[in-house]
């Protein structure tokens, strides 16, 4: 069943405030179209934390547009065991988006994750480090400058991207932890202006990074025991490299997106109804021919007067 790319709403907000609340397994569902799912939020792995977040190098950005987003720990219940989806750079679905990453913690006796999300502001991750510009709280590895993104070269390998500047960023902690709570987990919680951010609408993850989360599912090399053996280096750089979907697939998404993510285009009471938006990827209908405009009947003509027609004279 298809799902709608706006995670919005008074649904969302409630639920997302209750995570925020040592409840992250009740936020709502995160989808994206095109037949690829995401990790989505309430996803539970018991009582088994996930392993510390793994050191691979950040590549080059491959041009201006594209954003990091930073890996994560996934959880594969077929196998009961925890797989890395690498890190990437994404192209946001509009312009002025940024990427919040999803982020473990424990709750009520497990460790449940809440899934990302793409906004224009970097809400609560859990005060998760996962580097490159993502310190635990915001954002410092770039900032839109209208409608460009420029990049703070302190925090990311910008390759040949010119719209850079420098600002320092604090190091990554040598204990790499990855959830928040629980024994041992990194101790945090929302800012007030980052529990406003999660009751702002929001875009769901692309279908790219949908994509690149089932190559890394399915790519034995990065569940986590052959991680920590070292043996993942190999198949991240190979995922990152991958083209993950068809070009022509992206202008799809782009059209889906374009209103939802800005919640000053629409109604407010339009951004709380998840039923008041269009069905996501559903053909328009075409457009009725134009009626014919109603014309009167015409009047029949008059027979012509002949001489034998006209009346009679006085005799």
């Amino acid at each position: 069943m298809k799902r709608s790319f706006l995670v919005a709403g008074a649904a969302f907000a409630a639920s997302s405030l209750a995570a925020c609340n040592q409840s992250p397994q009740g936020a709502a569902n995160v989808a994206t179209e095109g037949g690829a799912t995401q990790i989505a939020s309430g996803v539970t792995a018991g009582s088994q934390p996930p392993p510390p977040i793994p050191d691979y190098p950040q590549p080059p950005a491959p041009g201006p547009g594209y954003e990091w987003t930073p890996g994560y720990w996934g959880w594969n219940g077929s196998d009961n065991n925890y797989y890395w989806a690498p890190g990437s750079w994404t192209q946001p679905p509009q312009s002025g988006l940024l990427w919040t990453p999803g982020y473990w913690a424990w709750s009520n006796g497990v460790y449940a994750f809440t899934g990302g999300h793409w906004g224009h502001r970097v809400g609560f991750y859990g005060g998760v480090n996962y580097g490159n510009g993502y310190g635990g709280s915001g954002y410092q590895g770039g900032e839109w400058r209208g409608d460009r993104f420029f990049y703070n070269r302190a925090a990311n390998n910008v390759g040949q991207v010119t719209d850079v500047y420098t600002r320092p960023v604090p190091p990554a902690p040598h204990n790499r932890l990855s959830y928040n709570g629980g024994p041992g987990g990194v101790k945090a919680a929302p800012t007030p202006e980052e529990r406003a951010e999660i009751q702002a609408p929001h875009v769901a993850p692309t279908v790219e990074q949908a994509q690149r989360e089932h190559q890394a599912v399915t790519e034995p090399r990065l569940r986590a025991n052959q991680v920590a053996k070292g043996g993942g280096a190999d198949a991240v750089s190979e995922i990152q490299r991958r083209p993950p979907v068809a070009a022509e697939a992206r202008p799809t998404v782009e059209r889906q997106v374009s209103q939802l993510a800005r919640p000053e285009s629409r109604p407010p009471a339009e951004q709380m109804r998840p039923e008041s938006r269009p069905a996501a990827m559903a053909p328009r209908p075409e457009a009725a021919p134009p009626r014919p405009e109603a014309r009167p009947p015409a009047r029949p003509a008059e027979p012509a007067r002949g001489q034998d027609d006209r009346k009679p004279g006085p005799g």
